[in-house]
């Protein structure tokens, strides 16, 4: 009602060759991880009249290695953004994203990490 809109999307990939950082260096002495995997992502938005005042997803990444240090690497990208109008055409958000990634190393000690950001942000919107 009152031109709210909700929007969903669903995706499904595969990738091909992906790289992740490894924690252990190869005897290459190279410090990233390549191979195929899969990524799925899930958005939501709600706005009205082409105006988006909040954003959520989250995005999930297997890389499996082939070439580099052996593992398996899962990634994750959560977001969560507020956008909101100040004129009909200009904007002010806020986002913040969470960066994950759970490593689990044959030969060696699994890694967890998490880098957290928070970013400010303007629009425009072009009609």
């Amino acid at each position: 009602s009152h031109g709210l809109e909700i929007r969903t999307e669903l995706h499904a990939s595969a990738v091909i060759l992906g790289a992740s950082l490894s924690d252990y260096q190869t005897f290459s002495g190279r410090t990233y991880d390549y191979g195929p995997g899969a990524s799925a992502e899930f958005a939501a938005e709600f706005g009205t009249r082409g105006w988006n005042f909040l954003r959520v997803s989250h995005e999930e990444i297997f890389i499996h290695t082939v070439n580099g240090t052996n593992s398996e690497h899962f990634l994750g990208v959560t977001r969560a953004a507020l956008n909101v109008p100040i004129t009909a055409n200009l904007g002010a958000g806020l986002e913040y994203v969470l960066y994950t990634a759970e490593k689990i190393y044959k030969d060696y000690e699994d890694v967890s990490t998490r880098a957290p950001q928070l970013r400010v942000f303007a629009t425009m919107l072009l009609n």
